[in-house]
């Protein structure tokens, strides 16, 4: 595959399917089904950037509350089809009282849990002059992982270009992963090898995690670990035994969680892996195993200079040296080690491993 078909055209692909979405309406919610009221603040004006990070919280939670069997009604202000806010998400009734600048108002009934209503930081620094012109430069998809990703919705969050560049880059890298693994997907079950085992295991605690994280409206804890699942899938060589199966299932895994936060770039990913049914309608995962996951098990994240390349599910209290032979045989870790003998090994027991070039 060449590198200009890896390509991922983020413009082309959002407008798609923002026109998708808006001919396709959702279906009308069952009688009696629960209802949820998320209301955000209109203003005059256009949209700010803290309008569109209190947009996207609300955007986000509707998603993951519709994947779980909640139906949602949604208030919001115009000018949001650029952020993607208009896929399956029905209006809220005419009339419906919007809250103040910063605040979303949460009307909760049947779901898993009840939160507060969330009071917004507000959003510091440099920030953009024009936001029509940062979503046309980086996409929909990678202003709202920037505005989920630093930090609670709750406190400040301090702006800078860095932070949507690295966003747009993931997106790509996303793209290159769901397009390098799709040829491998459709072979035979199999025994599952010892690493695709522990990889299996990652994809359990992480839908665990995910979901936990979200549920405390924490998506900056659950973007981190989804993109160490994106590394341990990236990492994981196809031609294991058990591999192809494991590897379908972290990605759909991958993009279901990820969905409420890049719903362009998953939409498109999962109609490629095969699936009819539109991403949003899909259920939210389960794992496999028990939720109690094994207490002598740990995961521990491997770094390198600092930066996530891999996970090792190994016996609590594993001694250090025995970790940092593991962690130097990843495949990640030796591709950007190049044999070049690290300085230095910080090892934080039973959580993470970081290797010092």
């Amino acid at each position: 595959m060449s590198r200009t078909e890896e390509r991922y055209n983020i413009l082309e692909t959002e407008a798609r399917w923002q026109a998708v979405w808006r001919r396709d309406p959702p279906p009308p919610p069952p009688a009696g089904a629960a209802k949820v009221c998320l209301r955000v603040a209109a203003d005059p004006t256009g949209l700010s950037l803290d309008q569109a990070r209190g947009c996207v919280v609300a955007d986000m939670l509707a998603r993951v509350w519709q994947g779980r069997g909640v139906t949602v009604r949604l208030a919001l202000p115009p000018g949001v089809e650029r952020l993607g806010l208009v896929s399956t998400l029905p209006m809220a009734d005419e009339g419906g009282a919007c809250s103040p600048v910063r605040s979303v108002v949460l009307e909760c009934d049947g779901l898993p849990i009840r939160p507060p209503p969330l009071r917004l930081g507000r959003i510091l620094g440099s920030l953009p002059d024009d936001l029509a012109a940062t979503i046309a430069t980086y996409g929909a998809d990678s202003l709202r992982l920037t505005l989920m990703s630093d930090t609670a919705p709750g406190r400040d969050l301090m702006w800078c270009d860095g932070a949507i560049e690295g966003a747009w880059r993931f997106c790509h890298r996303l793209w290159r992963l769901g397009l390098t693994t799709l040829p491998f997907l459709a072979a035979a079950p199999a025994p599952l090898a010892a690493r695709v085992q522990a990889l299996n295991q990652c994809i359990d605690e992480t839908i665990l995690a995910v979901t936990t994280d979200l549920d405390a409206l924490m998506p900056h804890k659950a973007i981190a670990r989804l993109r160490l699942l994106t590394g341990a899938l990236a990492s994981q060589r196809p031609d294991e035994s058990g591999a192809p199966a494991v590897l379908r299932r972290g990605l759909e895994t991958l993009l279901r969680q990820l969905a409420p936060i890049l719903p362009h770039l998953c939409e498109e990913l999962w109609r490629r892996l095969g699936h009819d049914q539109p991403l949003s309608r899909a259920p939210w995962p389960s794992p496999q195993r028990s939720a109690t996951m094994a207490a002598d098990t740990v995961t521990v994240a491997v770094h390198v200079n600092g930066k996530p390349r891999g996970l090792l599910h190994l016996p609590r209290d594993t001694d250090r040296e025995a970790l940092q032979r593991a962690a130097l045989a990843l495949p990640a870790v030796t591709h950007h080690t190049r044999g070049v003998t690290p300085r230095q090994v910080i090892v934080v027991p039973n959580r993470i491993l970081n290797v010092v070039l």
